[in-house]
């Protein structure tokens, strides 16, 4: 996993990346010229992207198929679509080539938390895993929220401080306060 420090920089300048994007890139780059060979012919005639074979590698690398057999099914369709198409074709053939089991494991295995701010002020949380553990967060999460609007934080504050309750939405006329 480790490159002398001078072949690092050589090679983060040649693929224009930075030394901890390295690895990655050079992985996916040795999937797509062992294990991908029709696609990696295809690059080298110029049929296809180099950003897609990366795409590719990418997303088969965290897949847990077959991927010469992927290969083989994906350079059997038209390969030189818009982005859209390209994306769609890599997803189906992917979930041909998947059991049920081994898409619950990847999504344990791929799960992740992301955030971050909007041009508008907003900001986006974004949770990543296996559908029924996230439906189950996301119903948790819509019903605390729905109490709170409701003013049903009875549950929520019997814990809490007179002084942290007070920055819950109550006041004594029935009316909301912002929630800070």
């Amino acid at each position: 996993d480790e490159l002398p420090t001078p072949t690092e920089g050589v090679l983060a300048k040649l693929l224009d990346c930075t030394r901890s994007q390295l690895i990655t890139r050079v992985r996916k780059i040795m999937t797509a010229v062992v294990l991908m060979p029709k696609l990696w012919a295809l690059a080298k005639a110029g049929v296809v992207g180099f950003d897609r074979v990366l795409y590719t590698a990418g997303r088969v690398g965290r897949a847990g198929v077959c991927i010469p057999v992927f290969d083989d099914m994906l350079t059997n369709k038209r390969v030189d679509v818009p982005w859209k198409t390209y994306r769609r074709h890599v997803g189906e053939i992917l979930a041909m080539l998947m059991t049920p089991e081994t898409r619950v494991e990847n999504a344990k295995r791929n799960r992740g938390v992301s955030y971050w701010v909007n041009d508008d002020g907003t900001a986006t949380l974004s949770l990543t895993g296996p559908v029924l553990e996230m439906e189950a967060f996301y119903q948790r999460v819509r019903g605390t929220a729905r109490a709170i609007l409701a003013n049903h934080i009875e549950a929520f504050s019997a814990t809490l401080t007179d002084e942290q309750q007070a920055l819950f939405i109550t006041e004594n006329n029935g009316e909301t306060t912002e929630v800070r």
